[in-house]
């Protein structure tokens, strides 16, 4: 169904694109159901929701389900993940370092 990922930024922005956004992202475009997905991966519908809206991370465990079951390269989520959570913590320890004048 979904084969190819590519390295995902938004638009004008820098920062990486948490994976589920863009799986939100593709499910919408597929017109594929949220409470369906969730149901059919046997997660609970708030866990599922939360990470499509970037309110939790997308783990392993829900990026190879998204693979089994709708055709997402698990391997390209968890990348996304790391890239996400990197730049996250970057802009972190940035905004923490810097001095006040």
């Amino acid at each position: 169904m979904l084969l190819f990922i590519p390295v995902a930024t938004i638009a004008g922005d820098p920062a990486p694109m948490h994976p589920g956004s863009y799986v939100k992202g593709k499910l919408a475009a597929a017109k594929i159901k949220i409470n369906f997905v969730a149901a059919k991966m046997e997660v609970s519908l708030s866990q599922f929701t939360d990470i499509l809206n970037t309110k939790r991370r997308m783990t392993p465990r829900i990026a190879l389900l998204l693979e089994k079951e709708f055709g997402f390269e698990a391997i390209e989520l968890v990348r996304m993940q790391a890239e996400y959570d990197l730049y996250t913590e970057k802009t972190t320890q940035h905004n923490n370092n810097r001095k006040l004048d």
